[in-house]
Order: C-alpha cells, then structure tokens, then sequence
C-alpha cells in the first residue's frame, strides 16, 4: 500500500510541475498537509516571490526589531510562498488516496515515507534552468502540530544547508506558538 501511495504522490506532484507558467526559478517543494494528513497541496517557493516579500518585509518600519519575521521564514515557510495549489485537478488523486489511507487507519509514520519516497524520487527530476541548484523539499502544516516529523523529512531529503535553515525556522514557530 506505500508503494500505490508513493507512486501517487510522486505523479501528481509531478503533474502540477509540469503546469508551472513564468520563467520564475523554483527552489522550494513542498506538500502542505492537513493536520491529520487526510489531505496535502502543494507548496511551491519561487524566486521572485522570494525577493518582492522580503522588500516588503524589510520595507516596514517597525519600531521593535523582535516583531520583525526573520528572512529565513519567507524562505522556508510554505504558507508565505506565492503557489499554494489545495484544489488543483492534479491533487485529486493524491488527496483521494489520503483520504482512503486515514479511513484504514494507515499510520502518520506510512504516509510519511511513502510521501518522502515520492520527494526522492521527484529530486531527480528537478534539473534545468527552472529549478535552483539545491531545492527545499518537505512536509508542513498549518500548525507547528508535527515538528518532528518536518524535521526528519527534511533531514532526509534536504542538503545541510537548507536543513539548518528548516531547523531555524521550527525553533521560531516553537517560540512563537509558545
């Protein structure tokens, strides 16, 4: 049953790749999921968005620096990127077969490496002028509800690099949640 999830995931985040319009270079993937994991969109984190939401960011006065969202969470933070697809016709499928996952009682732990399979397997097709040299690849919620397992995912998919930076940016949540 991971290996029909996996394949899934793995056609329809390809699928909604294959959609993207622009010449605007992509280096963030990621699957935002419901919190029971019953459902995902896919995330994706551009350049240019990149840039025009930082100058607004650093373009604000604000009159306490601590009140200021640091830069690495435009990067890594997937509800803040430009494409956040929930509904797109090319995650039906996926969101049809977490469904069926959740109604047998699969566990978070299944899903989990059946997604991060589809992520490996997508990394390889992740080449040419449309995708930056190194690509953020992930699992993320709404909620800081499952910090771990954002952390493990990214740890196996993700170079030291963006780790770090994922890392950095669960320990702000876990801040400012508390």
């Amino acid at each position: 049953m991971t290996s029909d999830l996996q394949r899934i995931a793995y056609e329809c985040m390809g699928s909604a790749l294959s959609r993207l319009e622009g010449k605007d270079v992509v280096y963030g993937i990621v699957l935002y999921m419901a919190e029971d994991m019953s459902s995902a969109g896919i995330a994706l984190g551009t350049e240019k968005h990149l840039a025009k939401q930082l100058a607004k960011e650093h373009a604000k006065e604000v009159s306490d620096p601590e009140l200021r969202i640091p830069d690495f969470c435009f990067e890594v933070c997937a509800a803040m990127w430009s494409s956040l697809d929930h509904a797109g016709s090319s995650l039906r499928p996926l969101n049809a077969r977490l469904r069926a996952a959740k109604k047998t009682s699969q566990s978070k732990a299944t899903i989990e490496r059946a997604l991060t399979g589809a992520m490996k397997q997508l990394r390889k097709q992740l080449k040419g002028e449309r995708f930056a040299a190194d690509v953020l690849l992930g699992i993320q919620f709404p909620e800081p509800s499952d910090l771990d397992l954002v952390l493990r995912v990214s740890k196996k998919l993700n170079s030291a690099a963006w780790h770090r930076k994922v890392v950095r940016y669960c320990d702000y949540e876990l801040k400012y949640y508390d």
